[in-house]
Order: C-alpha cells, then structure tokens, then sequence
C-alpha cells in the first residue's frame, strides 16, 4: 500500500494554481514549534516562485493551546500578531526569535483553555475562535502544515482522534474554507517521522483519502 502511495506524485516547487490566484494566503501550522518552521519555509518558499508582480501575499502562524501571548497584539478571536517594537530576545520557545515580517507574522492562535472538555466542547470553541481570526486576516486561502502526520489520525496519544488538537485545527480550517468557497490544503511533511501514530493508521488515514479523492500525492521536501 506504501507503494500505491508513493505512485502519486505531487509537483511542489511551485504554488499550485489554486494558491497563485489568490491574494492573501495563510500557512499555518497546526501544532508546536515544528510546525510553525514548517509553515514558514512553506510560506517563504512558495512566495519565492511566484512572480513578483502577481504573487499572492503570504501569511505564517501556528495554532497552540500552551503558548503565553502576553506581549503580542490582540487581532480578533484567538489571533495575536508580532508587535513592531515586541522584544522577545529572551524567550525560549523558537517562533518568538523569528523574525516579524510586515504582516506582523509570526501569527499566534492561541487557542481556547478547555483543559479536560470533551470535543462536543472544545471543537465548537475552537473552530469559533479560528474562523473568527481567519477572517480578521481577509484570507482567500489557507494551507495548514503538520510534521509527521497525526493531523490524520489524531496521534498515539489520544484515545478519541476527535480530542487531537492537530485535528481539530485542520478541520477548522477545512470548514471556514469549505463554508466560504475558498481553496485549502493540508501538507504533510516527514510522514511518520515523529513517531506518533503507528504506520498501519498512517497508512489507512491516506488510503481513505485516496477512496475520497484528496489525496494529490507526496512531494520533495
């Protein structure tokens, strides 16, 4: 099955079409630090290869139910940007010595704290408070970034995917889009590589995207 996977390649070194026609396009990353460096190198790499007189604007954040915003600006929902003048030299977590661009990325969702709620609960929240930001960001396309791939099975950790915070944001970002007829995708980089779901359900949570016809195929890094 590995190799039904590996069939399908998917091309990108450029944006896809979906991805250049837009105007202002957010990579997010929808876990810790991994992912935010992830979202950036996406972001920075696609800008990169569109031309400079059409090429969309491109935002990067991170989705994180832990991160302390004390110090960032409050944009709308659960959605802090970089101040211009924020001094973050001293601060331990990677994303807050990257650099501010003129968007005020790095972008923070600082999700909701529901600490033992169930997802009847937490999903509902957290999908209101990223939509909200979404539209703050007058975004016409999001791209949400994930290392490893327990974006699509929820990871070992959790015993009802649905829990899964990886989840949750995808699929949020999967509604807003679907609700408002933009363009989304999910990327995935390093499949299996950190170790948090088994091979069988990585295997089975993209072969269930090939029956439904999302998957577009694996990619060079």
């Amino acid at each position: 099955s590995v190799k039904m996977f590996l069939d399908q390649k998917y091309n990108l070194s450029q944006p896809p079409a979906a991805v250049q026609g837009c105007h202002r396009v957010l990579v997010i990353g929808v876990g810790g630090s991994l992912d935010i460096l992830s979202a950036h190198a996406v972001a920075v790499h696609w800008a990169s290869k569109c031309p400079l007189e059409s090429s969309p604007t491109f935002l990067f954040g991170q989705a994180d139910l832990t991160t302390n915003p004390q110090g960032l600006d409050h944009v709308a929902g659960c959605l802090y940007s970089r101040p211009k003048n924020g001094d973050f030299t001293n601060h331990k977590r990677v994303e807050f010595v990257m650099e501010r661009d003129n968007e005020g990325c790095p972008l923070l969702f600082r999700l909701p704290d529901l600490y033992g709620k169930g997802p009847e609960v937490t999903f509902p929240a957290n999908e209101a408070a990223l939509h909200e930001g979404f539209r703050a960001l007058k975004v016409d396309c999001i791209v949400a970034v994930d290392v490893g791939g327990d974006v699509l099975t929820g990871g070992k950790r959790c015993h009802n995917p649905l829990m899964s915070q990886d989840v949750q944001i995808a699929q949020a970002v999967s509604t807003y889009c679907v609700q408002h007829g933009l363009p989304h995708f999910l990327c995935v980089l390093g499949l299996g590589a950190d170790g948090e779901s088994s091979t069988e359900a990585l295997e089975q949570a993209v072969t269930m995207r090939m029956a439904a016809g999302t998957y577009l195929g694996w990619f060079d890094a």
